[in-house]
This record gives structure tokens, sequence and C-alpha cells, in this order.
């Protein structure tokens, strides 16, 4: 059994990429979702537990779960996801990706690694982070 804990910020959209076609804008918010997930390898159902009540709708919470196990090679494993949200419903700030990341992250911290934290950086392990872009325009 692995416990891990995230969470993830609400937003508002600044642009909407459907509008555009091309690309969206958002600003976080300091309203959250927290998301504590037990995961469990020889229980292959996830048990979803939203704001302390089950008979929420958790499809999105199990196929997150789901999705990033198989992507972890692990699509036989399961367990238990319990989140708490401070973001209010139908008002347009994000109220169901926010949980769907807070998830994601949770699920996957367990297997985090510092290789998966360079890759994160775009570096190799045992290489150094490149330098940020010079902010001095052209010469």
């Amino acid at each position: 059994m692995t416990v891990a804990h995230a969470r993830a910020n609400g937003a508002i959209s600044v642009v909407n990429a459907i509008v555009t076609g091309y690309a969206g804008a958002s600003l976080a918010i300091d309203l959250r979702t927290e998301a504590k997930v037990t995961l469990l390898e020889d229980v292959p159902e996830v048990e979803v537990i939203i704001n302390g009540e089950e008979n929420e709708d958790a499809t999105l919470a199990r196929l997150v779960v789901k999705g990033v196990l198989a992507r972890l090679g692990e699509p036989d494993w399961g367990g238990r996801v319990e989140t708490t949200s401070t973001i209010p419903p139908a008002r347009g700030l994000q109220r169901s990706s926010a949980p769907a990341n807070a998830v994601a992250l949770a699920t996957n911290r367990p297997f985090d690694t510092d290789d998966d934290k360079a890759s994160e950086r775009g570096t190799a392990p045992g290489h150094p982070t490149p330098a940020p872009p010079s902010r001095g325009g052209p010469h």
C-alpha cells in the first residue's frame, strides 16, 4: 500500500482555446482540490470519495487513476481516491480539471524518480539544467 497526496488549483480561462482554434490561456485562482490516493497492488478496482461522499460521479477520477497506472506499467493496480475541493460547481473555475490534475499527480508521485524529474526539466540524468534564454535581445 502506497499513499500519496497532491493538490491543484482552479483556474479562469482568459483566452478559450476552442474559440481561437489554436491556443488558450488560463490563470490559477486561490481555490483548490486536494487528492489523497492510496495505491493497492492486489486490488484492481478504484474506490472514489469526493468531498466525503460516495454518490458523486467518480468516473473521471477512476479513468485518471487507471490511465496513469497503465502508463506506468501497472494496469492491474487499483486503490482508493479521496478528494476535497473548495472550487464551487458550475462556475467555470476548472471544477473537473483541478481534481483530474490532483488525482493524476498523486497517482504518479510514488513512481517519481530523479530521472523523471530530470526529464521534466528537459535534461538528461547527470547533466546540468540548461541556462535560461538571454533576455537582453539581439546584440
